[in-house]
């Protein structure tokens, strides 16, 4: 039996992505799925805490968090499920793409197997989650603002915990890319600039007792 995913689009005013975001998703998803919207209109700055609360008010025993600045290609899920339902310990699968900060992601090749990951800045912008492991691992890190959640949170479930991360190399997203900062940079609402610098620091310091 193939267990439902929850999938929770993040949107920020950005029509012009989010419609085409949604579009990709209906027509690729092809694993059984339910689709939670949520409009991040004020702006939240904290992604930790809204990510914890959000996969703590889902039921399902895996989760999507992916950004609305994205296109999903077809059978996307499907292949990261096979990596999440064929290895007992994975706690994370995220995604090759053409941009985000870890090289890895954008540089793997289609035709290889899954990748575990230990270190380095693995992006959020797409994962699969599984509850339980969520469970033990524990919350996402709210000292963190925009950026840098995602990272320390990979790294600490792969180095702290029986639970590992793997990218999927034959599932790809397509990721615009820091769509929905870039406009908040622009309306003075957000540093992104200072933020990002914040966000390095603090994911070091962390990490580094890892």
């Amino acid at each position: 039996m193939q267990e439902r995913v929850e999938i929770i689009v993040l949107k920020y005013k950005n029509l012009e992505v989010e419609i085409p975001c949604l579009v990709a998703l209906l027509r690729g998803t092809e694993w059984p799925y339910t689709i939670s919207v949520y409009d991040n209109r004020n702006g939240t700055k904290n992604m930790a805490q809204l990510w914890n609360r959000l996969i703590k008010e889902s039921r399902k025993e895996y989760v999507v968090i992916i950004d609305s600045d994205t296109k999903v290609e077809a059978n996307w899920l499907t292949r990261m499920m096979e990596v999440m339902k064929s290895i007992p310990n994975c706690g994370v699968v995220v995604p090759r793409t053409n941009h985000c900060s870890e090289g890895l992601q954008v540089k793997a090749s289609a035709d290889g197997d899954p990748l575990r990951i230990v270190h380095g800045l693995v992006s959020g912008f797409c994962f699969l989650l599984r509850l339980k492991a969520y469970e033990e691992v524990g919350d996402f890190d709210e000292a963190f603002g925009f950026y840098g959640q995602d990272s320390e949170y990979f790294v600490r479930m792969a180095k702290r915990s029986a639970w590992d991360v793997y990218l999927q190399p034959k599932a790809f997203v397509f990721h615009y890319g820091q769509h929905s900062v870039k406009n908040q940079d622009e309306e003075e609402s957000y540093d992104f600039s200072a933020d990002k610098r914040r966000a390095l620091e603090l994911y070091y310091q962390k990490t580094a007792e890892y």
